[in-house]
């Protein structure tokens, strides 16, 4: 029997047990991210011997996301010989040989970075290589291609406007010449491209922290954005994981953070450092009492801090987001990634979150009328993204306290 794309969902329907699975059937379970079971769909497609070029990078795509380096760029070369200039299959083919955070060196990526300029030539309106190319540019050293990419990025659509909203969300109330570590794309590539394309807050270093982790996004962080690293060059090769006795690991950029903080403390840090309210809290968790919320951002503040929130900080950040801002999709139809897909849409609680806290300190202080008006934005902000209502019941709580006159 069939396994029709839109039953899967409804009836649990699994096309890999199906001799008639087609390649919509993997696609479906692809971009919900259901990787395993995407994988012998593709696979399936493939045996039947057809010249099925789109079959074989969706299965080279699927088996480099599940790691399988070999299979991906076999199946990936296979839909090369079919079709030579196809973008998605030379992209794929790329990313495969040499992963983006590998610790490999630039000579070791030549031939990743020649299929990804074969890309660009068959198709520069492609905005998934233009994302990949971000990342090799980094590891050339060339911050020329850098800003190449990103600029790219927003003039193919693969940044979408909501998202490109979240990164002038993110940077815009920064103190001067901050680092700003971001957590992955989607809050790395819309900060730096409001900074590229609406010369937005060029003084803001925007570093990808898990470039942190390698030797050479080390260096071309320090070397092309002034950012300070608090360890000499000679040590730089030595900066590597560690696995403690406990099974925990300690990563170079745990080090660096953990240098930024006391040179924070000491009144030596020579810029302000950041963090993306997308960071993980378990990155800065050791660090609560030198950290400060302001919104879009926590700020390194190196002492203890009166107050765990920065309110003024929280109000200026909210009166910059303008009416029609946030709304539409975060992420692109042209995106492969089933991660974005499903994820980056989420991230815009993080804007309705800064509004709430704001609200709620406004409780704190006895100032109803200002938490009611905030909470009222927060709904009818919350209703005209794509997520949709989130914090539902927080506001009702909101407005539960505010009737009973209840700070």
């Amino acid at each position: 029997m069939l396994c029709l794309a839109g039953l899967i969902a409804l009836h649990g329907c699994r096309p890999s047990d199906s001799e008639d699975a087609t390649l919509q059937d993997g696609l479906v379970l692809f971009k919900q991210n259901k990787l395993e079971e995407a994988l012998p769909v593709f696979e399936r497609v493939v045996s039947t011997g057809d010249d099925n070029t789109e079959a074989h990078i969706w299965l080279a795509e699927t088996y480099r996301r599940l790691e399988n380096r070999e299979k991906a760029i076999e199946h990936a070369q296979t839909a090369l010989d079919m079709e030579p200039c196809n973008t998605f299959a030379l992209t794929v083919l790329a990313d495969a040989s040499v992963p983006q955070t590998a610790e490999t060196d630039i000579a070791k990526s030549e031939t990743s970075w020649k299929h990804l300029m074969k890309a660009i030539e068959c198709d520069s309106t492609d905005g998934n290589v233009w994302e990949s190319v971000w990342g090799f540019a980094i590891r050339r050293d060339d911050p020329e291609m850098v800003r190449t990419s990103v600029r790219r990025m927003v003039e193919t659509g693969f940044l979408t406007d909501a998202a490109i909203d979240f990164g002038r969300w993110l940077i815009r109330t920064l103190p001067d010449n901050a680092v700003l570590l971001t957590n992955g794309d989607m809050d790395t590539y819309p900060s730096m491209a409001v900074q590229e394309t609406e010369n937005l807050r060029a003084d803001v270093a925007v570093v990808e922290r898990g470039l942190l982790n390698v030797p050479w996004g080390i260096r071309f962080y320090r070397d092309h954005m002034g950012v300070p690293i608090p360890f000499p060059d000679t040590e730089l090769e030595m900066l590597t994981p560690k696995r403690a006795a406990d099974g925990s690991i300690t990563y170079p950029s745990d080090l660096i953070l953990e240098r930024w903080v006391a040179a924070s403390r000491d009144r030596t840090a020579p810029r302000p450092i950041t963090l993306a309210v997308t960071v993980y809290r378990d990155f800065f968790s050791r660090y609560e009492d030198d950290v400060q919320y302001a919104g879009p951002f926590w700020r390194v503040v190196g002492q203890p801090v009166a107050h765990p929130r920065d309110t003024v900080a929280l109000r200026n950040s909210l009166a910059g987001i303008g009416s029609g801002d946030f709304e539409g999709p975060w992420v692109s139809e042209q995106d492969y990634s089933p991660v974005r897909g499903l994820y980056t849409k989420e991230i815009v609680t993080t804007v309705t979150h800064a509004a709430l806290v704001y609200a709620e300190d406004m409780l704190e202080t006895g100032k109803l009328v200002e938490a009611g008006r905030i909470a009222s934005w927060a709904e009818g902000f919350e209703k005209r993204t794509e997520l949709g209502p989130t914090y539902v019941d927080r506001i009702a709580e909101i407005r539960r306290r505010i009737d009973g006159g209840t700070p």
